[in-house]
C-alpha cells in the first residue's frame, strides 16, 4: 500500500466520489481494491468507490515522443463522462496518474504523482498522496 493512502481516501471522501482505473487484468484490481480496503466495511467513512475499471476500458493512441511517432494506451475520461451524464464532466473530474501520457486526451483534468517504486527504500519518504490530498 502506498503510504498516505487511507489518509488521502479520507481526506477527499468528502468532495469527491471515486473510480479506481487501473492498467491490469480485472482479477488483479478486483484483489487490489479489496485489500487496500478500498470497498467494504474497512473502507475509510463515506468514501464513494463508484466503479473499478481495469486495462480493456483503454485503447491505443498515436502520439508523438521527441518528435518521433509513439503509440500508447490511455484512460479516457470521456468514457466516464458518458457512462454518467450530467454527473460527471470534465469540470468535476480529477485524473490522478503517474503516467501522463494517460491524460492524452483529458489533458486539463490530469493530476500527475510520481509513481510508487522500490517501496521497501521509499515507504519512509514518499509522501506523494499528502500532497494530492491537498
Amino acid at each position: 500500500m502506498r503510504p498516505y493512502l487511507k489518509e488521502f481516501l479520507s481526506a477527499i471522501a468528502p468532495f469527491y466520489d471515486v473510480i479506481v482505473w487501473s492498467q491490469t487484468s480485472w482479477r488483479y484490481l478486483e484483489q487490489k481494491v479489496v485489500e487496500l480496503e478500498m470497498v467494504g466495511e474497512h473502507a475509510p467513512h463515506g468514501l464513494n468507490v463508484i466503479c473499478t475499471l481495469d486495462r480493456t476500458c483503454m485503447f491505443s493512441i498515436n502520439d508523438e515522443r521527441e518528435g518521433k511517432p509513439f503509440k500508447h494506451e490511455v484512460k479516457a475520461m470521456q468514457l466516464i463522462w458518458n457512462h454518467f451524464p450530467g454527473q460527471y464532466s470534465a469540470k468535476n473530474t480529477i485524473h490522478l496518474d503517474d503516467l501522463s501520457r494517460n491524460f492524452a486526451l483529458s489533458p486539463n483534468n490530469g493530476l500527475r504523482v510520481h509513481a510508487y517504486k522500490d517501496a521497501l527504500f521509499n515507504s519512509e519518504t514518499d509522501r506523494e498522496l499528502v500532497f494530492a490530498a491537498r
